[in-house]
């Protein structure tokens, strides 16, 4: 519920004071289905998170959107704080594949979205 509280708050700054424009629609559509979804996304900017779930309507089954991100972040108590709200959950970096993936696994068997940036980090590059 609090990612959709968000999402309203997100939409109305973006209107505001960014314009930011979503091409082919079409593709989205897809998210209309049954899920769960793996969300897969090229990570350039800290926002992009908040940015993927402006691109689908606040009525699209995909929501929530749970973001897997560094366990670093978790560490810090007022981004720890907001990033729980928001349905984030961490990667453990250097601790392996096996204990990353144990929330996504969980969290898709429930029928969750899971979003995640496959490069690992922010790739300020236009290299993939």
């Amino acid at each position: 519920m609090s990612q959709k509280i968000f999402w309203i708050i997100f939409f109305v700054v973006e209107k505001v004071f960014f314009d930011l424009a979503v091409e082919n629609r079409s593709g989205l559509a897809l998210a209309e289905m049954k899920g769960p979804y793996i969300v897969a996304s090229n990570h350039k900017r800290r926002i992009d998170p908040f940015v993927i779930g402006l691109a689908f309507p606040l009525t699209n089954k995909i929501y929530p959107i749970r973001f897997m991100t560094a366990d670093g972040f978790l560490k810090i108590p007022i981004l720890a704080q907001y990033i729980r709200l928001m349905g984030g959950f961490p990667t453990y970096y250097k601790q392996g594949l096996d204990k990353s993936l144990e929330m996504p696994i969980k969290l898709l068997k429930k029928g969750e979205s899971v979003g995640y940036f496959p490069e690992g980090s922010m790739n300020k590059s236009y290299v993939l």
